[in-house]
């Protein structure tokens, strides 16, 4: 004897997600909250140490006076067509005090920076992301939003 088997799916009568709220609290994750706190942590200057040779005696530099140029440079971008989030300094010398740990020359943190003090971009993303990948998690398990807990932790 044949077994005949009816699937009826099983279809929500509206959608069991808001849409606009979930790309909303990424974008809200993303850009301020990851972002943002990768744009301060390398605004932070290290404590002034004395250079080996003395400060420079002529230049914007004279005497060791620091310009802030570099630490107001940090610029954020959120871009909507790609959902992308972009982090920049223009500064021209960025790249050496900041920049990555690894890299050709002239595209890295220079080594006598870091030996300096100066934090690499590579050492505050991966300092704020294990946070920020939980707090995703939670976005898109659809319990909560960035900001909150789960109830259940």
């Amino acid at each position: 004897m044949p077994v005949r088997m009816v699937v009826v799916p099983l279809v929500p009568r509206s959608l069991v997600v808001d849409v606009t709220k979930f790309v909303n609290d990424l974008d809200r994750e993303l850009a301020v909250n990851f972002s943002g706190a990768v744009i301060r942590d390398m605004t932070v200057y290290p404590a002034v140490r004395p250079w080996a040779r003395g400060f420079p005696r002529s230049g914007p530099r004279r005497g060791g006076r620091r310009t802030g140029r570099y630490g107001q440079g940090w610029q954020l971008r959120v871009h909507r067509r790609g959902t992308f989030v972009e982090v920049s300094n223009p500064v021209f010398y960025s790249v050496f005090v900041g920049g990555p740990k690894t890299g050709t020359k002239g595209r890295r943190q220079a080594a006598f920076m870091a030996r300096r003090g100066w934090p690499s971009i590579d050492d505050s993303v991966n300092k704020r992301w294990p946070p920020t990948r939980r707090a995703i998690v939670r976005i898109v398990a659809g319990t909560g939003n960035s900001r909150r807990r789960s109830p259940n932790r």
